[in-house]
């Protein structure tokens, strides 16, 4: 099969995923001339894309799946990678696409770190400040259906896409659909990091913030924790494991070529667009859901009602607000607060919708709401730098935007409940939002409760627990 240089194929459909993936690797003996191609496989059977991944050649992996569920996008390998110091910069990405590219339905998966100008851990240098990755194989599922696509590029310098072509071949090769069981790895013993990070270190921490708060230095500030426990020896089995156990989130995966995964399952939208229409979110003050109905109703009411907790929530909807004005058309917040109900958790969620103006793109908007103030703090400069001096350790990519991208929706959640496996071990990460009138003792146990989200999955922590605190 030969194709005109920059064009785009479309194969007659399969029943499954195996059936795909020898369809393309036919396809792709005789590559098209020219310095792009695209195919497209729709697939009859929404394979198990967590399986396929984890089965697959070790490449970069990436994972990003709708809160919804709606919607799924894995891709292996990479077809294009653009980085940048801040994640406004990766925007436009259309712009870094060849003009026969530009018409097509592409999919990008991006994150960034949330404080790019700390110094990075050796652990998280290799994920950049801010990337975009366009996979060279890509399995993508929404309500049209489920399609494998591959996309070749030449390399730069190149002429052709032979030698895409090949690595594609090999890839495809290796993805082979069976599942494989997760299996626990020795690891290493759950140990806090660093050492300095006790009840009494972190209850210090807090107690600084909040003189800082107390002298009008601040509204807010998100102090963060770190935990090292023995990972599983498939973390793909682990965000498995995860997607199951909370369905209302997103689940993650950022899987880098050396072995290194940053994977999670996160309650937060930064925001979701679909063509010009926006919605996101203020996502803030939580309480423990109760066994039975009565009680769980008592403690909604007293949460829609607690100062504390609405004084949270109303700093990160006026955030929203300040930043989006001046790139939306029409603005809506709905006129009060609900109660999010989750599994064992009850958040204050305020939804906005919003017409975006002609100038705002997926730059702009995470220019203007990351980082957020259930992350982050507010004002979020003199927040930031106070965490840069008392948290002691790099977040890196935790509670740093992470999303699927392309120009006609794009779906950003913020980086929680989330773990960074490196080989037999995992970083775990959470924070606690600390304003007015919080308690150390009360934060610490909201950050434990947070970290057993994840520990539950690797034998650290008691099932069920995870969802018992906050959306930090």
């Amino acid at each position: 099969m030969r194709s005109a240089p920059g064009t785009s194929t479309r194969l007659a459909p399969r029943a499954t995923l195996a059936e795909g993936i020898r369809a393309l690797g036919a396809a792709l003996a005789t590559p098209a001339d020219g310095p792009t191609w695209h195919l497209e496989q729709p697939l009859g059977e929404p394979p198990d894309a967590l399986a396929w991944l984890a089965a697959a050649t070790p490449t970069t992996k990436l994972y990003f799946e709708a809160r919804e569920r709606d919607r799924a996008f894995a891709g292996l390998g990479v077809a294009l990678a653009l980085d940048a110091p801040a994640p406004g910069l990766l925007a436009p990405l259309a712009d870094a696409l060849h003009p026969a590219e530009r018409d097509l339905d592409l999919r990008w998966i991006a994150w960034a770190r949330f404080d790019p100008e700390r110094s990075a851990d050796p652990a998280w240098a290799p994920f950049g400040r801010a990337r975009a990755v366009l996979p060279l194989i890509a399995l993508r599922r929404d309500p049209a259906g489920t399609t494998l696509w591959v996309h070749l590029r030449a390399e730069p310098g190149a002429t052709t896409i032979e030698r895409a072509a090949r690595t594609a071949r090999r890839l495809l090769a290796g993805a082979d659909p069976a599942e494989r069981a997760g299996r626990a790895g020795a690891g290493a013993p759950a140990a806090d990091l660093p050492a300095s990070t006790t009840p009494a270190a972190y209850a210090a921490g807090v107690r600084a913030l909040l003189a800082r708060i107390a002298a009008g230095a601040l509204d807010k500030a998100v102090l963060a924790r770190l935990r090292r426990v023995g990972a599983p020896a498939d973390p793909w089995a682990l965000l498995a494991g995860l997607r199951q156990d909370h369905p209302h989130t997103y689940p993650f995966a950022l899987g880098l070529s050396d072995g290194r995964t940053f994977l999670g399952a996160t309650p937060e939208r930064l925001y979701r667009r679909t063509g010009r229409t926006l919605e996101t979110e203020a996502l803030a003050g939580t309480a423990r859901r109760a066994a039975d109905a009565p009680a769980d109703a008592a403690r909604a009411a007293a949460l829609l009602a607690a100062p504390k907790e609405r004084r949270e929530h109303e700093l990160v909807l006026r955030h929203l607000l300040e930043g989006l004005a001046p790139l939306c058309r029409r603005l809506e917040p709905a006129p009060a607060p609900e109660v999010l109900r989750l599994r064992a958790l009850l958040h204050l969620r305020t939804v906005l919708t919003a017409d975006l103006a002609p100038l705002a793109d997926d730059g702009r908007l995470l220019t203007a709401l990351h980082p957020t103030p259930a992350v982050c703090g507010r004002p979020t400069p003199a927040a930031r730098a106070l965490l840069r001096a008392t948290e002691p350790f790099d977040r890196g990519l935790f509670s740093g935007p992470v999303g699927c991208f392309g120009s006609a929706e794009a779906d950003v959640a913020v980086a929680l409940r989330a773990a960074l496996v490196l080989g037999p071990t995992a970083l775990l990460y959470a924070g606690a939002g600390v304003v007015a009138g919080s308690d150390p003792a009360a934060e610490w146990e909201e950050t434990e409760a947070k970290l057993e989200a994840l520990g539950a999955r690797l034998g650290t922590g008691a099932p069920g627990a995870g969802d018992a605190a906050g959306p930090q």
